[in-house]
C-alpha cells in the first residue's frame, strides 16, 4: 500500500512540475526584468522551454543535476512543498524541492529519499554568481536550512513577494495578484 502511494503521490508531482514549468519561467521574466539589478532575460526564451524534468531521489543524480545549474544556469526559480500536519511536531516537513531554469534544467527533488546527500545542492545555494528566486521565501528558507544544515543559504536570493511589496506596497501578494 505504501509503495502504491508513493507512486500516485510521485505521478502527481511530475504533473505538477511540467503544468508550472513555464509559469515560473514566464514569472521570473517578469519579475527580472522589472529590477535592474537581476540578470535580464530575453523573452523570446519562452517560446523554446524545455517542459522535460528529472525526478531525483539518489544522491547520483543530485550531483549531476547541480553539476549543469552549476555550468549553465545563472537564475533559476525554486520553490518547496511541504506539509504542517505532523503528529510528532508542529514544524513544517519539507516534502519536495522544484527547481527550475530558463535552460530547461528542471527538477523535482525528492528530500525523503533515504540516503540522500544534499551537498551538492548546499553548494549552489552557497554560490553567490548564481541567483535564486522564490516566491514567499520565509518557509521555503527555513525548511532548506533546516534539510542542508549551517550553511549561508542567503546568497543572492530573491523573494518576489517582496519584490512586489517593494513595487506596489502589498505585503501579502499571491501569484495571481502579481
Amino acid at each position: 500500500m505504501q509503495k502504491i502511494l508513493i507512486k500516485t503521490f510521485t505521478s502527481i508531482l511530475k504533473v505538477i512540475l511540467m503544468k508550472v514549468c513555464k509559469f515560473v519561467v514566464l514569472f521570473l521574466l517578469v519579475c527580472v526584468n522589472s529590477f535592474a539589478a537581476l540578470p535580464v532575460l530575453d523573452p523570446s526564451i519562452v517560446a523554446g522551454i524545455n517542459e522535460s524534468y528529472v525526478y531525483i531521489d539518489t544522491t547520483a543524480e543530485l550531483e549531476r543535476f547541480c553539476e549543469k545549474l552549476e555550468e549553465e544556469s545563472e537564475i533559476m526559480a525554486v520553490d518547496t512543498e511541504f506539509v504542517r500536519y505532523n503528529k510528532d511536531s508542529y514544524f513544517p516537513v519539507l516534502c519536495l524541492i522544484q527547481i527550475a531554469t530558463p535552460e530547461g534544467h528542471n527538477a523535482l527533488i525528492d528530500p525523503l529519499a533515504r540516503g540522500l546527500d544534499f551537498s551538492a545542492l548546499a553548494d549552489i545555494f552557497c554560490d553567490a554568481s548564481k541567483t535564486k528566486v522564490f516566491h514567499a521565501a520565509k518557509t521555503d528558507l527555513e525548511l532548506l536550512s533546516r534539510l542542508l544544515g549551517p550553511v549561508d543559504l542567503f546568497a543572492n536570493i530573491w523573494d518576489t513577494q517582496m519584490m512586489a511589496l517593494a513595487s506596489y506596497g502589498e505585503n501579502d501578494i499571491s501569484y495571481k495578484k502579481l
